[in-house]
Formats: C-alpha cells, sequence, structure tokens
C-alpha cells in the first residue's frame, strides 16, 4: 500500500518536474526528479537508495513538503520514530493543513510514548479532518493514556458515531467507565465489545478484574479462563485467575496459576505476592509443612524486591517472621 502510494506521487512529481523544467525553474526540477527515483527505489524496496535520493531532493529544495513526508513514512515503517518525527515536524511546519503529517506524527509519537506531543499532533489532525476515525479513536486512546477522561470520552464517542462497528471504540469506553468506577457501565461497554469481536483478550482480562472487584467470583473466573484460552502465555491473566480461585479458597488450583504465571514472567511482583499468600494460606489452615511457610516468605520477599513500594506486604512480612527468620506467633 505504502510503495504504491509512494510510486504514485512519484509519477506525480515526475510530471511535474517536466512542467519545471520547461519554466527554466531548474532546481525544483532536479529536485522532483530525485523524489521520483526515490519512488521507484521504495517499489524495490531499496530503502537506503530511496532515503538518499530524497535527500537529494531536500538538498536541492529544502522546502519539498514531499520529501519530509516520504522520509518519515519510510523512517515510521522501519521502526525509526525519532527520525520519522523529525522529518513529519519539518514537512508539518512547511504545511501546517496537510493532515498526513499532523495524523503521522501522532502516531510515531504515540509508539514513542510522547503522549502529550502525540495528543497536540491528532488534535491538529482532527481539526483538519473532523470525520477521520482513526485520528478520533487514537486521540481518544492517548487521553485515555493520560487519564483526561472527559477529553478521551469526547472523542470516543466521536469516532463510535463515525463507525459504530469498531470493538475498539466499545473497549476505550470500558476503561473510561472502570477509571469512573462506573462498574455496571463498563461492563456493559465490554460486553458490546465482544459482541463486536470476541477475540477481545483483552476486554476478558478487565471484564474478570471489575468482577474481582465487585466479588462475583464465578463470572470473574469465567471471563479469566476465557482469557487464558485465547492465550495461554499471558501471565496477567494467569496472575488474575490465581486471585480469583483463592478468594474461593480453591489453593492448590490457586498456586498452580500462579506459578504458571511466574513460569512466563519471574519479575511478576504480583504474582510472587499471591503465591507467597496462598502458601502461607495452605500451611496455617492445616498443612504444617515447613517447605510451605518458608517459599511463601521467599515469595513475599521477591516481591518486595520487584516492588518495594507495597507496604502492606511489608507490615504482614514483619508479623510472620522474628529476625532470625521464623513464624512468629499468630
Amino acid at each position: 500500500m505504502f510503495r504504491k502510494a509512494f510510486f504514485v506521487l512519484g509519477l506525480a512529481v515526475v510530471a511535474l518536474a517536466g512542467g519545471c523544467a520547461t519554466s527554466g525553474v531548474n532546481r525544483t526540477s532536479r529536485a522532483a526528479e530525485h523524489y521520483a527515483s526515490a519512488a521507484v527505489l521504495m517499489d524495490d524496496y531499496q530503502i537506503e537508495a530511496a532515503l538518499a535520493e530524497l535527500d537529494k531532493a531536500i538538498a536541492l529544495d529544502d522546502k519539498m513538503v514531499l520529501a519530509y513526508s516520504a522520509k518519515g513514512d519510510i523512517y515510521r515503517l522501519e521502526g525509526r520514530y525519532h527520525e520519522a518525527a523529525e522529518s513529519y515536524e519539518r514537512a508539518a511546519n512547511l504545511d501546517p493543513v496537510s493532515f498526513h503529517e499532523q495524523y503521522s506524527l501522532g502516531l510515531v509519537y504515540q509508539a514513542l510514548e510522547k503522549i502529550e506531543k502525540a495528543v497536540n499532533a491528532y488534535y491538529r489532525a482532527c481539526l483538519l479532518q473532523p470525520e477521520h476515525y482513526e485520528a478520533n479513536f487514537n486521540l481518544s486512546t492517548c487521553y485515555l493514556q493520560l487519564e483526561k477522561l472527559d477529553e478521551a470520552e469526547q472523542y470516543c464517542r466521536r469516532a463510535m458515531t463515525l463507525d459504530p462497528s469498531q470493538a475498539q471504540t466499545e473497549v476505550n469506553m470500558g476503561m473510561i467507565h472502570n477509571l469512573r468506577h462506573n462498574y455496571d457501565e463498563a461492563i456493559q461497554s465490554y460486553k458490546r465489545a465482544i459482541e463486536h469481536d470476541p477475540s477481545q483478550l483483552e476486554v476478558f482480562v478487565n471484564l474478570g478484574g471489575i468482577y474481582l472487584k465487585r466479588k462475583k467470583y464465578a463470572a470473574a473466573q469465567k471471563n479469566l479462563q476465557r482469557a487464558v484460552e485465547l492465550d495461554p502465555q499471558l501471565g496477567l491473566a494467569r496472575e488474575r485467575l490465581g486471585l480469583c480461585l483463592y478468594s474461593q479458597r480453591k489453593y492448590e488450583e490457586a498456586l498452580a496459576e500462579y506459578e504458571r504465571a511466574l513460569g512466563l514472567d519471574r519479575a511478576s511482583a504480583a504474582a510472587h505476592l499471591g503465591a507467597g499468600v496462598t502458601q502461607m494460606a495452605m500451611y496455617l489452615q492445616g498443612q504444617k509443612h515447613e517447605e510451605l511457610r518458608n517459599r511463601a516468605i521467599g515469595h513475599w520477599r521477591r516481591s518486595l524486591q520487584l516492588n518495594p513500594d507495597q507496604p502492606h506486604l511489608q507490615a504482614i512480612l514483619e508479623r510472620y517472621t522474628t529476625q532470625e527468620g521464623m513464624i512468629a506467633p499468630g
């Protein structure tokens, strides 16, 4: 798609170059020829050669918006986002009313996790093309990342109006409602997202989390098990499933899920915490095996190493251990 569009633009510039030559604007004509050469090279996916031709075009005509924009497109598709941003910025400064450069800037800044800059670019893109679904949706997503929920909802609803069939807008609305603690509305949004696309892994995890907060453990377990079915390698789903099973006092099953989560991510502080709590519960409720106690304490210590900002866990650890590391009386 990109190479075809680039090539079509190149043909247009070839025609422009011919016109410029007859009018005597030699540098502009030669710049257009280099741009056209870059288009042909990109058609063969000769990236570096195409970039070199675009640099030659810019050296001859430093106000050639298409050349800067084309460099940005190449860098973006190659994952060279810092270079892409620089090229798009140059193009946008030269032509501030061009939608492509503003929208593409939003994409690369979002990829670079420079969310404030992405918001500014998407906002300008939406002013230029208010009916563009992706620009509105992406702007909503960036506002959501910044937890500016009113703005996130505004652009999410606009995207929903532009394309009501999209599951991702319902996911965003579910997250907005969730952050506002409007759990009933969040559940309804997530359910509509599943109707649009039943393979929405994130939705099942989020639904499971909401049901856990509301202590609706059967519903939570159903959704989290569905998430695990969709992606058995998702440690977060297994960690939350472990919590759900622990909350139902299904300790053996809970421990198995926590251990699976740790098998996928040994650096999960939450999974270490859950495994430790589960093993200590098993120890205190009848399975008086020293190994259970020691493993529980080991998991808690590892969880604190990974995430020291757990004062509640620190208090539990101090309660159950003495300076010698033995279990203190309950």
